[in-house]
This record gives structure tokens, sequence and C-alpha cells, in this order.
């Protein structure tokens, strides 16, 4: 008996011995199979003879923007100045190999000339059925894209900016004197707080005609949404890995990116509005009337939508004819302006709006608290207009505060909302004077804190100086280093409705209220790593004064 159990034993650990090294082999040959799948492509730059940096497994060359563990912005930015010397130069994110571009007339072509090869961001594919609020204008692809784009750009006309006017205005009052309390005890504020809510009421005003008044309501429902809006998600980590792994393949398995409340919410906020203004033939000329009138193909049209079929680039004009040809597209494939499409417009239009205004507010204020010098010659600026103007802030008024405009240029140099830009090749290109074809589904990058912090071009990067912006110094350079709001055909819609935004605030501020450095106040300031885009990693503390 005893020797029967002792085979027993020695029979089965042969067994189990075996299967342990079978198992242990297998681990190894998978992991050698998706190494081998993963880093297929390490050697894709190298493999063409294009100046490039070599990539480590598995993250390629992005492994602290990938984890969140660095501002994305800071580690192209790095990237970019480890390629000087070359116009463009390749590298890897995660398994995808990307171009890097450095040169301003390469970036040029890759926006503007030769648009027609470049016309996607690549993002993934929309789908509108299961993610409704993902058809919007930043989002959308190929002929979809032109026919929108198309549809919407006279909605963001000078003239219809000058309507909504009021309106901003309206929420830059409320401001005023929501701060007073706090100047007239000389308070430390968080002025990116304050700045939010005012960015926040002003899209509610503006593109869903409500009165959210957040600087007295902090806690509604808007701002709330727009505190988490751009903090990355679960949902979001896991569709850019599985994008990594297989292009699209988030879309095919619907990785839902927006919470299923949320867009009831948008989509009954909308869908009431509308009705009761189409119900009782209210007008309040905000960005939802106009989109009414698009749907019922009543939208006027004024001088200045003539003037943006072209787009101006330094001393050059091209018409839109050579650079994207959003001018015609066959009516038979013409979208519908639904109800669902045009929340899905009013919904980006919150997104882009609200935090991209509020942080160049925020960094704009901090950097003049910083450089008392240019406060003190902005508001002079500001008095000496407005005494013009019967101490009114108007649209007028705001147009000839020309040091202004440089002030906030310099601020978007500095501190621009998207560190980094990105278009994917659909078409084989072949880049000018070169002897690199860019391949179709090759993504194309481009590292605005590279740019516009690049002392070629900006000597002296790290000095807050608003000099650089007069029309003698824009013209000294090229136009394309200068690139907050993208340029081309896909160039931001909304970048008048912006910068009117931000001169608002300013204006309405500056008139009133000094702003200054505390023991509390961030110097350097420090780059977020959690958000998606450029914003203060402990936010921004100013001390206010009444003037």
């Amino acid at each position: 008996m005893n020797l029967f159990l002792r085979c027993v034993k020695i029979t089965m650990g042969v067994i189990f011995e075996d299967f342990w090294i079978e198992a242990v082999l297998g681990i190894i040959g998978l992991f050698i199979g998706f190494y081998h799948f993963w880093t297929l492509n390490y050697n894709y730059w190298k493999e063409r003879n294009i100046a490039y940096i070599p990539p480590v497994f598995p993250f390629g060359n992005t492994k602290d923007a990938t984890l969140s563990t660095r501002f994305t912005g800071y580690v192209f930015r790095d990237l970019y100045f480890q390629l000087k010397g070359h116009k463009f130069g390749g590298i890897t994110t995660l398994r995808k190999p990307q171009l890097l571009l450095r040169d301003p007339e390469i970036i040029k072509l890759i926006l503007t000339k030769d648009f027609n090869h470049f016309t996607d961001r690549g993002l993934s594919p929309v789908d509108e059925e299961h993610e409704p609020l993902s058809a919007h204008l930043f989002n959308l692809q190929g002929e979809k894209w032109k026919i929108l784009r198309t549809k919407l750009t006279p909605t963001f006309t000078s003239g219809k900016m000058k309507i909504m006017f009021h309106l901003m205005k309206a929420c830059a009052e409320k401001l005023e004197k929501g701060i007073l309390k706090h100047a007239e005890k000389e308070d430390v504020v968080e002025i990116k707080d304050y700045m939010a809510r005012f960015s926040t009421d002003v899209i509610g005003s503006c593109a869903f005609g409500l009165d959210i008044d957040s600087i007295n309501n902090p806690d509604n429902v808007f701002r709330k949404i727009s505190k988490e809006i751009f903090k990355p998600s679960l949902s979001l980590i896991i569709r850019n890995a599985l994008n990594a792994i297989v292009p699209g393949l988030s879309t095919v398995l619907r990785v839902k990116i927006t919470p299923k409340e949320r867009e009831d919410f948008f989509f009954k906020v909308v869908h009431d509005t509308v009705e009761y203004r189409e119900k009782n033939n209210v007008k309040r000329n905000d960005f939802l009337d106009l989109l009414i009138q698009l749907r019922k193909g009543q939208l006027e049209l004024d001088d200045e939508h003539e003037k943006s079929n072209f787009h101006i680039h330094g001393n050059e004009t091209h018409k839109k004819e050579d650079t994207g040809k959003l001018t015609h597209h066959n009516p038979s494939n013409d979208i519908e302006m639904t109800n669902r499409l045009m929340t899905a417009q009013c919904f980006v239009f919150f997104l882009a709006g609200f935090e991209t205004s509020s942080t160049t507010l925020s960094f704009c204020l901090y950097e003049l608290a910083l450089n008392k010098e240019i406060q003190t010659k902005l508001q002079v600026e500001i008095d000496k207009v407005l005494a013009k103007h019967n101490g009114e802030i108007s649209y007028e008024s705001i147009k000839e505060m020309t040091y202004m405009d440089t002030v906030v240029q310099e601020t978007l140099r500095m501190y621009p909302p998207a560190s980094v830009l990105s278009r994917d090749c659909v078409s084989d290109y072949k880049l000018p004077e070169s002897d690199l074809e860019i391949k179709k589904g090759i993504h194309i990058m481009i590292s605005l804190l590279g740019i516009h912090y690049d002392p070629e071009y900006y000597p002296h990067p790290y000095q807050f100086n608003p000099d650089r912006f007069t029309e003698e110094a824009k013209q000294s350079r090229h136009h394309y280093t200068w690139l907050p709001f993208g340029e081309g055909p896909r160039i931001c819609i909304g970048m008048r409705f912006g910068l009117l935004q931000i001169k608002m605030g300013l204006a309405t501020l500056l008139s009133k209220y000094n702003f200054d450095q505390t023991a509390e106040t961030q110097v350097p300031m420090e780059f977020s790593s959690k958000s998606l885009v450029t914003s203060p990693k402990y936010g921004i503390k100013l001390k206010i004064s009444k003037r």
C-alpha cells in the first residue's frame, strides 16, 4: 500500500511539474508574441531614414503623458527640443508612429495649403447613436465635417458676435459685483474659480439661453459639470488604451465617454428651450437662436461671412478653394440640423468655451499681477478708451484696446489652452523638398509649447512681454509660430467669441480693480498633469483691491 501511494505521488509530481513548465513557457510565448506585436512599428522611422527618438517599450516616447504623471504639453515640448536641428522627426506614442513637426513652413503645408491630405484630427470615429453628444464639429471627420463647418461658419462672424455682446456684458457686470466684496477687504482670491464661473455664465447664456448666475450660485448643475468635464475619466483611459492596440477598437466595443445622465441633461435643456422659443416666438439673439434659424434656412448672412471665405496668414491671403475647398459640397449629402445635432454643437460650445476662456483670463491676470508695469499700462489704455465712450464698455470700445490685444496674444503664447495640435493623414502625401512620403493613417503632432517657447522665434521665452505682438514684431516672424487656435480650415471656429469674452472680462475687472501676487501665489507656474487642457497645478491665488 505504501509503495502504491509513493508511485502515485511521483506520477502526480511529474504531471504537475510538466503543467507548470508548460504554463510558464506559454506565458513567455504570449509575452514574446505581444511584445513583437506591440513593437512592430518601433523601427518605422529608422527604416525610412528619418530622424527619430528611439521608443522604449511599452510607452514609446510618451510614458509620463500616458500615465498622467507629467503635463502632456511638457512631454511634447521636450520631444520638440530633442529634435532640434531637424524640420521634423519621428516619435512613438505607445505603439503608434507619429511625425512631430518643427518647421513653420511645413506646419503651414499640413494645416492649410495641403489640408485635403490632413482633414481629420485622428480621434476615434464618431458613433452618433451610442455617443450622440460626440457628433460635434471638433470630432467629426471627412465630408460630414466639411458640410457642418460650412453650415456653422455664418454663426461665428464678427457681426453675430456683436449681436451677442449684450449677453456677455450682463455676465461681466455680475462678475464685477461678485468681486467687489473681496476687493473692499483686499482678500486673496482663487482667481481661476471666479473666471470659470464667469465663463460658465457666458456660455450658459450665449449657447443655451439660460441665466445660470454661478457667480452667486457656484453649486448650480452647469458649474458642477464644468468642474468634472476636463478631468481624465476611467472610460477615457480605457478608450485610449484600446485605440492604441487597434485604432477604432473602442468604437467597435462601444466604450462610452459621456455619462448618460449628462447626455440627458443637455438634451433636455436644448429640447425644452427650442420648444419654448418656437411655441412663443421668442428670439434672444444667442447661439441657439442662430441654430434654429439655420435649421429653418432663415439665417441672415452679413458682410463678414463673405470675408470668412478666405483665410488670412500674415501678409498672405488664400482663397478657401486652396485650403480645403469648404465653399462647395453636394446638396444631396446635406445634414439636417436636428435637435440632437443642435445639442451636440451647443455641448462643444460649452466644452470649448468655458475652460479655454477661463484659464486664459486667469493666466493673464496672473502675469499682470507679476508684471505690475504692464498691468498699469493696460489700465491706462482701458481708462483712456472708456473715457472716449462715456465710460461704457462696448463692442466698439473693446476693439479700440490695441495694447490689450497684445497682452492677450502673449498670454496665449505662454499658456495655449491646447498644448498639442494633431492631424491624421487621410491620403498618402509626398512632403515637398524631402524624401519623406507620409502614409495614410500616420498621425501628425505639433507641439505648441515647443514652438511658442522656442528662442529662435521668441527670445527669452519665459518672460511675459506683450511687445512681441506689435504689428511690426509679428511681421518679423513666421505666422505659423503662434497657433493657440490652430490654423487653416480647422482653425477654432469660436476664436472671435473666445477673444471677445476674454477681453470683456479684462476690461471689466481692470477698470475697477488691481491684482497683486501674494505669498500664496505660485511662482513659477506649474501645469496640472491631470487636466486635458493647460491648467494651473495649484490654482491661481491673487490679492484683489479697489483702484
